[in-house]
């Protein structure tokens, strides 16, 4: 894709096998025209959030940020059932992604800004599920663009209310009670 860049922001990625429990998520729904697609939330006491967007009915991907900022993913699949007792946050993606355009390899949006990452990750989304590439940028923008990654000199972390957004348009993993 030729853009005319003017602010670049290089995110090293990683694949990071990591199974863990899918306990403690908090659901959200993100509505893209006539689709669905769920997303569970993680919030870390002190680190970052875990994402978990299942792109088939028992497929999903798990995106989280290090310490140092990169992206770390991992793809998995996920037999069973997975019970909230809370109620799902919801978020309409296809106004915001009309701002966004992407390639396989970087986010571009806004003048000339671009969110490159140094492994193509929505390229392997795309060759597993096209149509998940859509809530994919989305996760990916909220992430790189809006939310501060934890660092050792942050005690704070992004599900803190001091921390973060307070427009949940802007952040899918906000829970409006811990506002």
């Amino acid at each position: 894709m030729t853009e005319n860049i003017g602010i670049s922001k290089t995110i090293k990625v990683f694949y990071m096998h990591h199974q863990d429990g899918m306990n403690r998520l908090s659901p959200v729904l993100l509505l893209d025209g006539g689709r669905i697609w769920h997303v569970g939330v993680k919030n870390r006491i002190g680190r970052n959030r875990m994402y978990y967007l299942f792109y088939d009915i028992d497929t999903y991907i798990k995106l989280w940020r290090d310490t140092k900022g990169h992206l770390l993913y991992f793809i998995d699949n996920y037999h069973g059932d997975l019970f909230f007792d809370e109620e799902p946050d919801v978020f309409a993606i296809d106004v915001a992604l009309s701002y966004l355009k992407w390639d396989d390899e970087a986010i571009y949006y806004g003048d000339g800004k671009k969110i490159e990452f140094s492994v193509p990750v929505l390229g392997v989304i795309r060759k597993l599920n096209p149509w998940a590439t859509r809530p994919l940028v989305y996760l990916l923008f909220q992430m790189f663009a809006y939310e501060s990654p934890i660092t050792e000199s942050s005690p704070l972390a992004p599900a803190d209310a001091e921390s973060t957004s307070q427009d949940p348009e802007r952040d899918p993993g906000q829970n409006p009670s811990q506002g």
